[in-house]
């Protein structure tokens, strides 16, 4: 019976966020921020394609789509790091090794962290609408597809490529 009772409550709760959040849109527009699950890439996909499968399969290559340029950016900026900083790591001789191979070595190493710190949040944001609705997974690729964005941003920001 407490079991019944605490799904009752969140279904309550979930809808109460979601009238909120509509309420919010339509009153004060400026002052309601998107959230991670929310793109314009979901918003085409499933209004473009016919059925939900289709609109499905449009927004995983759309996320396939960010990620691949994601890499490419983060190969870039890799060779401009390795090619610019060509000296000793901390000025000795005797390292054996360039500052710009420690860079790149760091950079990567973060790069594959803030990969999975990625899908660990937006798997997180997901759990918002529950694992078995029919867009959990949409919200999990337009989130990967906005914080790829997001980051590719902020490497931008770091150093310029060649």
């Amino acid at each position: 019976m407490f079991i019944f009772a605490s799904n009752m409550l969140l279904k309550e709760i979930m809808l109460v966020k979601r009238i909120t959040a509509v309420l919010c849109f339509f009153l004060f527009p400026t002052l309601c921020n998107a959230s991670l699950s929310e793109g314009p890439e979901r918003d085409s996909c499933f209004r473009e394609n016919a059925s939900v499968g289709e609109g499905y399969d449009c927004l995983a290559k759309k996320k396939a789509e960010s990620a691949a340029e994601l890499d490419a950016l983060i190969m870039r900026i890799n060779k401009s790091i390795l090619a610019n900083n060509p000296g000793d790591f901390n000025g000795n001789e005797d390292a054996g090794i360039t500052t710009g191979e420690v860079f790149s070595q760091r950079f990567l190493n973060a790069q594959t962290a803030w990969k999975q710190y990625r899908a660990r949040l937006c798997e997180a944001v997901a759990t918002e609408i529950n694992e078995d609705a029919w867009d959990y997974h949409a919200y999990i690729d337009q989130c990967e597809i906005t914080l790829n964005k997001r980051h590719g941003e902020e490497i931008r920001l770091m150093t310029q490529p060649d």
